[in-house]
């Protein structure tokens, strides 16, 4: 008896507040609606606006952007914080690989000695770099790394069979 009672109550009493409050929501209600359906017309005319000259146009401005940017980069520019795009010759090694640790192909000499060299010869060890300034720490290293590896013989009979033939010669003649 008591919990139909109670039922009753809030119903009324839940009647009573949605009614009160009607008159203030609907009209917040109807300006939401109507902000909504000016945005969507906005989206809707830009939508139409839109062809495949004007998209073109736009792929191509970014393209033309995005290539400044890397000739920029590769040129050396500072534009581009080093600190979070630019790494250290240790950091370039761990991603990469080093070029003194090539399987099959021994170094002619010590790692003592080629950690020297990379210090005298390479340089930038420690700097963070990206861009051009990398790339060139990089052929330094390879440069550095062709001249200290050790190299195995190879025969005349290995070369002419590597070089077989192709579109623009018949064979190696020596």
């Amino acid at each position: 008896v008591g919990l139909s009672r109670l039922r009753g109550f809030l119903e009324r009493r839940v009647d009573e507040c949605y009614r009160r409050n009607v008159a203030k929501i609907v009209p917040l209600l109807q300006a939401e609606h109507a902000s909504v359906e000016r945005r969507l017309q906005a989206c809707e005319t830009e939508l139409d606006a839109l062809s495949v000259e004007r998209l073109k146009a736009g792929a191509d401005a970014f393209c033309d952007e995005f290539c400044s940017a890397l000739k920029d980069a590769i040129q050396g520019s500072v534009t581009a914080p080093a600190n979070l795009f630019g790494e250290t010759l240790e950091q370039e090694v761990g991603s990469s690989g080093s070029f003194s640790e090539i399987s099959g192909c021994p170094m002619a000499v010590s790692q003592r000695t080629w950690e020297r060299l990379l210090n005298d010869e390479v340089g930038n060890k420690d700097h963070r770099l990206y861009g051009g300034s990398q790339y060139h720490r990089a052929i330094r290293e390879f440069n550095l790394a062709s001249r200290c590896l050790r190299l195995p013989t190879i025969t005349e009979d290995e070369i002419a069979n590597a070089a077989g033939v192709g579109d623009t010669h018949d064979g190696v003649n020596f």
